[in-house]
């Protein structure tokens, strides 16, 4: 059974929306964006608002004027917690951080 384009929850267009970005690796614009949805583009506020609210575990979106991307935002802990793990170091003050 497909579902009406009405039918469809923000959650699984932020779904889809997530998957497509990755595999564009790069920013959309967001006629790109809704046409590759298809969905009107004035519903992408309603995604986008979405994934503002529940982002995708370490990811946040970003919003340009005319396009969106994801982009990494690890929680200060993890990053803290590479850092160490890869160079030894505690942060940039560190000689061993260059």
């Amino acid at each position: 059974m497909l579902l009406h384009p009405g039918d469809v929850t923000d959650a699984a267009l932020a779904g889809h929306l997530v998957a497509l970005l990755f595999a564009a690796a790069g920013p959309l614009s967001h006629a790109d964006a809704a046409r590759l949805l298809e969905i009107p583009p004035e519903r992408l506020d309603d995604v986008y608002d979405w994934l503002d609210r529940e982002p995708p575990l370490g990811l946040v979106l970003q919003r340009f004027e005319d396009r969106v991307a994801l982009t990494t935002a690890p929680p200060s802990s993890s990053a803290s917690l590479a850092r160490r793990r890869l160079c030894g170091c505690r942060g940039p003050r560190s000689r061993r951080w260059r």
